[in-house]
């Protein structure tokens, strides 16, 4: 069977929660064969017949955009890490947090909020933890469960680095599990920390100028 998922917003980011559904839909693709067709549109835009012939389609202003890899341009070094800047960093006492916690004390961020919800350094990770410490870089452990906007706004608030340049979303839970064996109470304990605090994180920082 055919199977359209039909999204509007998506890809403009006013609607982050919908990536966690275009991801079920490429892993329906690899794993069961089911034609999934993702399109970001307004309805009478998305039943337009020329765009079945693409696995994922978005409207931008008028027009249809479908992801093709190329060739990017070098990127020079910015601001972004200017002194007293400070970085959020959801899941930031995990292993993959704490590993974007040392590329950002590389390369001389002034101070790091790791936010989680223990609030804890997991076992495996005090290697990473000693090159942080060792570093310049001030850092700051959160209590934080990325899906409650009001622990979001106490993580970016409650320390005296202004401003927020950055924000970078590791926060996830550990559920693996093919697709047809799937059932609705490991999606959601999937969902919560990575997709609606990724929603309650655009929304927390939408007046932020971050950078």
């Amino acid at each position: 069977p055919q199977v359209w998922l039909l999204t509007h917003g998506a890809h403009l980011g006013h609607h982050p929660a919908h990536a966690g559904s275009w991801g079920l839909a490429r892993s329906a693709r690899a794993e069961a064969s089911v034609t999934v067709v993702c399109i970001d549109a307004p309805v009478h835009l998305a039943c337009a017949r020329s765009l079945l012939a693409e696995p994922e389609v978005a409207t931008l202003r008028g027009v249809y955009v479908c992801p093709r890899l190329a060739h990017a341009p070098r990127v020079m070094e910015t601001t972004l890490l200017a002194a007293r800047a400070l970085h959020l960093i959801t899941g930031g006492t995990g292993g993959l947090g704490l590993r974007a916690a040392r590329w950002l004390s590389q390369r001389g961020t002034c101070a790091l909020a790791l936010a989680s919800r223990s609030g804890a350094l997991q076992r495996d990770v005090a290697m990473e933890w000693e090159h942080i410490q060792a570093s310049a870089t001030t850092t700051f452990v959160h209590r934080c469960d990325t899906t409650q906007a009001a622990h979001v706004q106490d993580a970016m608030t409650a320390h005296s680095f202004p401003p927020t340049m950055g924000v970078w979303h590791a926060a996830g839970v550990l559920e693996d599990g093919v697709l047809p064996a799937q059932t609705p109470g490991p999606l959601r304990r999937v969902y919560a920390p990575k997709v609606h605090g990724a929603w309650t994180l655009q929304q927390s920082c939408a007046r932020t100028p971050l950078c």
